[in-house]
């Protein structure tokens, strides 16, 4: 068989598969939001030209329920879901601590809410800190260590952001968008807060809520839920239907 991992793959999978077209393509696709159609950033990928490409696969994967509805009403392609595995050797040992300020880990998107959680998060005087593109791993960790909770506040998350399993495992309070094209509750059960996306008075409702409330779980995320044997297994489920 042949696999495609990634957008970023798809001209060199593309070429393989015409050299080999009795070969079954399959593809994982992580993304499939409206955004990346209706208002793409500069120099984006070619978010049309995959979706057309991936209806010649023999089968589409997605990592959750919210990104495969948001495939089906993108794209018109039906997915079958095989979550992801979440990386936390990083975090291991590392003993978790709130030095009073709120994380925001997600890249920025071209979300029409944006800059809600920063927003709220001044008008609370609460400390907000935002990843950056050049920041260390180090750095991340510490930042996912020390923070008192963690948001992802957009109307589009594929997990939801990995980043949440990675504070939950420490512990932390996630805060995830109601939304269900943001797939923050499924990755995280009970673990999760939510807040009514667009909701920007809910949202400060809720930031202020854990602000004031943000003792650590009782209880922690399970590591052994979403393990790269896991996800392979899946695969190779579908690999053999």
């Amino acid at each position: 068989v042949i696999i495609n991992f990634s957008i970023t793959r798809m001209q060199e999978t593309k070429k393989l598969h015409a050299q080999f077209p009795s070969i079954p393509l399959f593809v994982y696709c992580w993304d499939a939001y409206r955004w990346s159609l209706t208002r793409p950033r500069p120099e984006e990928y070619d978010w049309k030209g995959y979706g057309e490409w991936m209806k010649t696969a023999k089968e589409v994967w997605s990592p959750s329920e919210a990104s495969r509805l948001s495939l089906r009403h993108n794209y018109g392609i039906e997915s079958v879901v095989i979550k992801t595995y979440a990386p936390i050797h990083h975090l291991v040992g590392r003993q978790p601590q709130d030095d009073g300020f709120v994380f925001h880990a997600m890249r920025d998107y071209p979300d029409d809410h944006l800059n809600d959680l920063e927003e709220v998060c001044r008008e609370l005087n609460i400390p907000f800190v935002r990843s950056q593109q050049l920041m260390s791993i180090e750095e991340y960790c510490e930042s996912i260590r020390c923070c008192s909770f963690i948001v992802s506040h957009y109307e589009e998350a594929s997990t939801g952001g990995l980043s949440l399993l990675e504070a939950a495992y420490l512990g932390k309070r996630c805060l995830v968008s109601d939304s269900p094209y943001h797939a923050g509750r499924e990755y995280l059960g009970r673990h999760a807060d939510t807040f009514h996306y667009g909701d920007r008075e809910d949202l400060k409702r809720k930031v202020k809520e854990l602000w004031e409330n943000r003792a650590p779980r009782a209880f922690l995320y399970d590591p052994s839920l979403f393990t790269p044997t896991n996800m392979a297994r899946e695969m190779h489920k579908r690999l053999r239907i």
